[in-house]
């Protein structure tokens, strides 16, 4: 790759990450406007939990799919993305049933109510197939590809966000529904993006979801201590409020 296309790629790819980031900062004043103190931190403790649960139903998939698309044949990188998806799928059922059953104790600790933390393992599944397809733009070096799909999750969350406090006034629910219907339109293109692509390939191999295991499974540690080392002041704040 030449410097100038390595340059141009670097802007690309920063800018797509830029905007997304700069969501939560352009939101925070209709948050402080429409939304009470106490739910805008309920918010911040939903997300963090989206994030502590996220590497457990991710199976960080989405590294390994980085990791094979340089090294596997497009078959077997379509066997991999699938059998990753299923056993993605089926982490997210034990992680649901999970909640189910420890969702008072959770609601009671935590002081999140019961039907948002039903809703938790849901959100993170919400986030599988963005992820996967942001992660095969870039490893196909294609930024611009990269830069649309990520700025219109973007604007999905934005403004749905926008619509569901300021005008329907859902209060902090508004802004949950309004980023996750954003990743729901998403996963949506998502999925035909990678089906436009030919990486889906409907084949349950338990050398392809070994593999998935293999390589995700170890990183579930450094990923969950990386979430908790971030967002955990959150936790001590609600806890000993």
């Amino acid at each position: 790759m030449s410097s100038k296309k390595l340059s141009k790629n670097i802007i690309i790819y920063g800018l797509s990450n830029g905007l997304r980031s700069l969501v939560p900062f352009i939101m925070l004043p209709i948050l402080t406007s429409y939304i009470s103190a106490d739910g805008v931190g309920l918010l911040g403790l939903i997300e963090t939990s989206i994030l502590f649960l996220s590497p457990f139903i991710l199976l960080n998939v989405e590294a390994g799919i980085n990791v094979e698309f340089f090294k596997s044949s497009k078959t077997e990188l379509s066997k991999y993305l699938t059998n990753g998806l299923l056993l993605s799928f089926c982490a997210f059922v034990i992680v649901f049933i999970l909640s189910y059953f420890t969702q008072d104790f959770i609601s009671f600790t935590l002081e999140i109510p019961n039907n948002i933390i039903l809703l938790l393992p849901i959100f993170v599944l919400l986030r599988v197939i963005p992820t996967i397809t942001l992660v095969l733009f870039q490893a196909q070096q294609k930024p611009v590809n990269y830069l649309f799909y990520s700025l219109s999750q973007t604007i999905f969350d934005f403004a749905l966000s926008a619509a569901f406090i300021v005008i329907w006034e859902h209060g902090y629910l508004g802004r949950l529904e309004g980023t996750y219907y954003g990743f729901f339109a998403a996963s949506l293109i998502g999925i035909f993006i990678i089906y436009r692509m030919g990486y889906f390939e409907f084949t349950i191999s338990k050398k392809e979801m070994k593999k998935v295991l293999d390589f995700g499974l170890p990183l579930i540690p450094h990923a969950v201590g990386a979430a908790m080392l971030a967002m955990s002041d959150r936790y001590f704040i609600s806890f000993f409020e």
